[in-house]
């Protein structure tokens, strides 16, 4: 997956959750990628296969740090 850092670019995006959110989804290969854009960085919440269902429980747990892709 090191193309990560042009999802935002490359792969359509979808809201979840609020509109004013920016928490999306893009599909990669057999994955989704739930992801967040802050201060122009990717922040990837979590990677999940195709055949696994998208909840609202996605986010990242107190311990864990996201992975994050710088973008232009």
């Amino acid at each position: 997956m090191k193309y990560l850092e042009y999802l935002p670019e490359r792969y359509p995006r979808f809201e979840l959750l609020k509109k004013e959110t920016n928490v999306r989804y893009a599909i990669y290969k057999k994955y989704k990628i739930i992801y967040e854009i802050m201060n122009h960085k990717v922040y990837i919440l979590r990677v999940i296969h195709h055949s696994q269902n998208i909840t609202t429980n996605f986010f990242l747990a107190e311990n864990e740090i996201p992975y994050v892709v710088e973008s232009d």
